[in-house]
């Protein structure tokens, strides 16, 4: 009987030292993670502001240049070339066989 009381209390002792050592490394891991809230609110937000003031700021550009493409064909001389984008008319002409009668 003393040596079943030997083994469990050795099994108890060791059952003891592993829960103590699993709740310290419990608590090390619950003071090394950062909380959850501060992670889905270190999220940065878009300017919209900022954006629409970039979407004018390109919308006058265009415009402006446009307007300087328009004075250009109202004032000046535009030279133009034309070619062809039919695929059919830049082929050379298939050579007609002769087909026999028999």
């Amino acid at each position: 009987m003393t040596n079943e009381s030997l083994d469990a209390r050795w099994l108890r002792r060791l059952l003891s030292a592993i829960v103590v050592l699993l709740a310290i490394i419990a608590v090390e891991l619950s003071v090394m993670m950062p909380p959850l809230q501060a992670q889905s609110c270190a999220q940065i937000l878009p300017d919209s502001a900022r954006q629409r003031a970039d979407q004018i700021a390109e919308q006058i550009k265009t415009n402006a240049t446009l307007e300087r493409i328009l004075d250009q064909l109202r004032t000046g001389t535009v030279k133009v070339k034309v070619t062809s984008t039919d695929k059919e008319l830049e082929r050379p002409p298939a050579s007609k066989s002769k087909i026999g009668v028999r």
